[in-house]
């Protein structure tokens, strides 16, 4: 027998005897979450952070033997989004769903979460899911802030205070209010993109809204007053357009309280 084949069968011995001694396998019951943000699987996606598959890897080893608690074990990691490192979180977690006091099992652990990776997601990022067997419930769950004291299960203390921590969390931003534009004639693609190209110019100003006799005095109107108007003849339409930010009229994004992210 040669040395390499003597450590396979050493390395296959020892498995054996780990399964062997400790708890039953068993099939969780998998429910998915379907999150908005998502996490790599694989470390090939993970664009230098942590895949899940790693840290399903990490954590349940170094959890192994520990008892669950009433308040569960978790960590989280830092997700890069858009090229910037740890702009989300995902976290792994365990809890007990039941009065029964449980051990937690590396091998248990893993085939649960593996098992809700193959089943919820067929692409290469997860969006989060539950896995029950017996009195636990394993999850991987997504979330828009990076505070490592901000578990999404929780209300952290930042929300009691009434605001959040800079970053903004990536999971909150406002969604976009849509115009009805009852009476109005749809515009076409070739003129929104042109009204959006006068509009959107590298080092523009950001004027605001404008007060004005409608609250507008600042938009931005495409095609301007003096050249003619969209579909004349009933529909003299223009697209009137504006920006603005915390300094002329929008809100803050986060506590207005709460300056350390500032230092």
């Amino acid at each position: 027998m040669g040395q390499d084949e003597y450590w396979g069968l050493q390395t296959a011995l020892s498995l054996y005897k780990e399964f062997k001694d400790g708890p039953p396998i068993k099939d969780s019951k998998i429910s998915c979450t379907d999150h908005k943000l998502s996490a790599p699987i694989k470390e090939k996606d993970a664009d230098h952070s942590t895949s899940v598959e790693q840290a399903i890897e990490t954590w349940c080893n170094d959890n192994d033997g520990k008892d669950i608690g009433k308040d569960g074990i978790f960590w989280r990691w830092g997700v890069t989004e858009f090229g910037v490192p740890d702009r989300s979180s995902f976290w792994l977690r365990v809890e007990q769903t039941c009065d029964k006091t449980k051990k937690f099992s590396k091998q248990q652990c893993k085939k649960s979460l593996t098992d809700g990776l193959k089943q919820c997601d067929k692409r290469s990022e997860t969006h989060g899911f539950r896995a029950e067997v017996d009195c636990l419930a394993y999850h991987v769950v997504l979330s828009g802030d990076v505070d490592p004291n901000a578990a999404p299960w929780v209300l952290p203390d930042h929300f009691v205070m009434g605001g959040e921590k800079f970053p903004p969390p990536l999971d909150k931003e406002a969604a976009p209010k849509c115009d009805p534009g009852k009476g109005h004639r749809p515009v076409v693609d070739e003129d929104l993109n042109k009204a959006i190209s006068a509009f959107c110019r590298d080092g523009a100003e950001i004027k605001g809204f404008g007060n004005g006799p409608h609250g507008w005095g600042n938009m931005f109107d495409y095609p301007p007053k003096n050249e003619p108007q969209w579909y004349p003849g009933g529909f003299n339409m223009h697209l009137t357009m504006g920006a603005q930010n915390v300094n002329n009229g929008a809100p803050l994004p986060y506590n207005v309280w709460d300056m350390g992210w500032c230092k």
